[in-house]
């Protein structure tokens, strides 16, 4: 959460990601979902993926597969 705090799921992500606004939260792989107003950089990262630099802090690093570079940049910029 942007408070800080992390709670388990005990569904998958694919549940909770149909239930949020996708214009507010962007799944960047298989483990990690997040919300624009938690984006504070984006970072080119090795092989034309995308590091994902978030506030708070992730646990590990958040890194977006070069196949969803596009859209994340499409969603970043509003489009």
């Amino acid at each position: 959460t942007l408070a800080g705090p992390e709670y388990p799921l005990d569904s998958p992500l694919d549940e909770l990601e149909a239930q949020v606004d996708p214009r507010q939260f962007f799944r960047a792989n298989r483990q990690v979902l997040f919300a624009r107003a938690s984006v504070v950089a984006l970072e080119p990262y090795h092989n034309h993926r995308m590091l994902v630099h978030l506030q708070p802090a992730a646990t590990e690093d958040v890194v977006v597969p070069k196949l969803r570079v596009s859209e994340l940049r499409r969603w970043m910029s509003g489009g």
